[in-house]
């Protein structure tokens, strides 16, 4: 009797002691998947809000000159609105390239294919 108490402690013992290794191994992997998105977020998520609202400004300046350049006030050789076409370009390329590098490093190409319709229709609007 005493035996088989002993061994039903010393199972119920080594059980716990199974699971309490199994939580402690999730535990160090669930904290590594933290970290990474942490990681992520804080290496790629201001980059691109700073990208974003960088885009937005020159993409409403594009629109003033546009609006300069149909109501004649402007001309397409003008070097004002040549410039801005150019910010245009090159902070929606900025904003591309750093999506495509989030993307990579997410291992998901959602921010990607949801930003590349926008950006051959903003590439289009500068071409016009």
């Amino acid at each position: 009797m005493k035996k088989s108490i002993k061994l039903r402690i010393l199972t119920i013992l080594v059980g716990l002691l199974v699971v309490f290794g199994v939580n402690a191994v999730m535990s160090g992997v669930t904290n590594n998947q933290v970290q990474l998105s942490t990681t992520l977020l804080a290496d790629y998520t201001v980059q691109l809000k700073s990208d974003q609202l960088a885009l937005e400004e020159n993409q409403s300046m594009l629109e003033r000159a546009a609006l300069a350049y149909m109501s004649g006030q402007a001309t397409v050789g003008d070097k004002d609105y040549e410039y801005m076409v150019a910010s245009v370009r090159t902070e929606a390329d900025a904003m591309l390239s750093e999506a495509k590098a989030f993307s990579k490093a997410e291992m998901n190409s959602v921010l990607v294919d949801a930003y590349t319709p926008y950006y051959d229709d903003l590439m289009a609007y500068a071409d016009q």
